[in-house]
């Protein structure tokens, strides 16, 4: 994606009866006003009606992550007036991001199919969930409290050699491990990072990824 100053630019056209055209053209990575979905929404409610979009990039010279939100809700407007949607007009990491969407929405959609369980039914599984928890925190408070007991009265049965090494095991001696495990982590979210983000040309936000992952 090149970058000029091209003012972005948008002319919804129709082909045929059945086919309207996008032509997107210009600069769209530009910080200026970019074209609204409301002139595709005035051209779909014109009559005839359509039944393909279609979309014509020939003339774009910069996109960005605007450009593939305008798309986005350019199909989210189709997909409710049952009008089929063609992308082989878009840039090739644009379709991508919008195939990436689309099954995201789908496995969202299989999630809410899923049936909901019997009031009776959630209120046991809460219940029954409830009581192993309180019981699992009391038995851990019970057995702390009882070391805790043993230890003030001398009776605790422990070297305080071994406390000290375990304290400087788990402190001083790990923090290289530590360290090492950090910098490595890193640099995996980065090199997965780059590569993903370089295919849609979002590279920029690798430091961001690591940074927020981290």
């Amino acid at each position: 994606m090149t970058t000029t100053a091209s003012t972005p630019n948008l002319l919804i056209e129709r082909t045929s009866p059945e086919v309207l055209v996008a032509r997107m053209s210009g600069n769209w990575q530009r910080r200026a006003t970019l074209p609204g979905v409301d002139l595709v929404r005035e051209a779909l409610s014109k009559d005839p009606p359509a039944k393909f979009l279609e979309f014509d990039t020939a003339g774009l010279t910069g996109w960005d992550s605007r450009f593939v939100a305008f798309i986005s809700q350019c199909a989210a407007m189709v997909r409710d007036r049952h009008i089929e949607l063609q992308f082989d007009g878009l840039p090739e990491g644009a379709r991508r991001f919008l195939r990436l969407a689309q099954a995201v929405a789908r496995k969202a959609d299989a999630q809410r199919t899923i049936a909901k369980a019997t009031f009776f039914r959630s209120v046991g599984e809460r219940t029954i969930q409830g009581w192993e928890g309180i019981r699992g925190l009391f038995s851990f408070l019970g057995q702390n409290l009882i070391a805790l007991a043993k230890l003030l009265r001398g009776r605790a049965q422990f070297r305080w050699a071994d406390v000290l090494q375990v304290m400087e095991q788990t402190g001083p001696q790990a923090l290289a491990i530590v360290a090492m495990i950090n910098f490595l982590e890193g640099l995996i979210l980065a090199f997965v990072g780059a590569v993903e983000l370089e295919r849609f040309g979002a590279s920029i936000y690798v430091a961001d990824l690591v940074g927020i992952a981290t």
